[in-house]
């Protein structure tokens, strides 16, 4: 068993040894101050670079803020462009509907004399209004229309009728007259 005790006792002494240089270690005031101190530095940069890391996310957000910001005042302009284009184009449907009403009622009342040409109008080459400008007063006459028929004969009829038909009136009291078209050479060769 001296090999055992031997050993043993190697393992006392080691361990007497660290638990006196431990000691020793702890007992000294300047060690301990030390780690006090570097642990206070750690704690200082560490406050210092959070404060750093504050500050430049602060700044990195009024930047985005502003960009934004900034970046949402085009759309915003250019809805209110379209809200008020829109609410013109709206204004002129309205006005334009006001003014078709009267066209239509206009039509509907001029039934009798629309059905003098109704039945040969696939006949008609043409027809349009004359070259004159519009009447802006009420004391002017209205345009006349110009009608050029395909058939001779049918050109006949609706003078024939229009001229056995007498004035025609609308219900407005304007009056219709169907008069025959001639050329320049033709009227001044023509009694008056």
């Amino acid at each position: 068993m001296p090999k055992n005790s031997q050993a043993n006792k190697i393992e006392q002494d080691t361990k007497a040894s660290e638990a006196a240089a431990s000691s020793a270690c702890l007992s000294r005031p300047d060690v301990t101050e030390t780690a006090a101190n570097v642990q206070q530095v750690i704690l200082k940069e560490f406050q210092l670079i959070k404060q750093e890391l504050l500050e430049k996310i602060n700044k990195k957000t009024t930047e985005t803020q502003t960009e934004l910001r900034s970046s949402i005042k085009k759309p915003n302009k250019r809805l209110d462009k379209v809200e008020s284009h829109t609410s013109e184009l709206d204004n002129g449907v309205t006005t334009n509907s006001d003014s078709i009403t009267p066209v239509e009622s206009n039509m509907f009342s001029m039934e009798k004399e629309l059905t003098l040409l109704k039945e040969k109008l696939r006949t008609l080459d043409r027809a349009h209004r004359n070259l004159r400008t519009k009447p802006t007063k009420d004391d002017q006459p209205l345009r006349a229309f110009v009608v050029k028929c395909h058939y001779f004969t049918l050109k006949e009829l609706i003078l024939r009728k229009a001229a056995e038909a007498g004035v025609m009136i609308t219900a407005d009291g304007d009056h219709i007259h169907v008069l025959p078209d001639f050329t320049r050479a033709v009227s001044t060769l023509l009694p008056r």
